[in-house]
């Protein structure tokens, strides 16, 4: 059931026709944000993204986005536990076979013993 969410969020985005944003994009569009009006801005507007999606593929991308943007901003704590929740989930789904450039993002953060400790959990 996990992996079948994970591509029917594949399958949305590639067929609706309100699609999900290019991650890419957003990430550009965000980060302009967040130096113009600040995080709480952006993060509630991350929070919004997060709440509209069903699919584990498009929160993933958004849950990396904001862990990104918290841990530029001094949070790591904050972004490691974001980066744990997702790697858990793309595991379980057997996903980083077909996001593999996601997974590889993931990766970079896993060398920290406390995440790998909490994404094997």
């Amino acid at each position: 059931a996990p992996t079948q969410a994970w591509i029917s969020g594949a399958d949305q985005r590639e067929g609706a026709s309100s699609a999900v944003p290019e991650y890419a994009g957003l990430r550009d569009e965000l980060v302009t944000q967040l130096n113009t009006e600040g995080v709480e801005v952006v993060l509630l507007r991350l929070q919004a993204l997060h709440a509209a999606h069903e699919a584990p593929r498009q929160r993933s991308h958004t849950t990396v986005i904001a862990a990104d943007l918290l841990g530029a901003r001094g949070l790591s704590w904050l972004a490691d536990d974001l980066y744990a929740g997702v790697a858990r989930v793309m595991r379980e789904t057997s996903a980083q076979a077909w996001e593999p450039e996601l997974y590889q993002k993931l990766a970079q953060h896993l060398g920290n013993p406390a995440l790998i400790k909490a994404v094997q959990e």
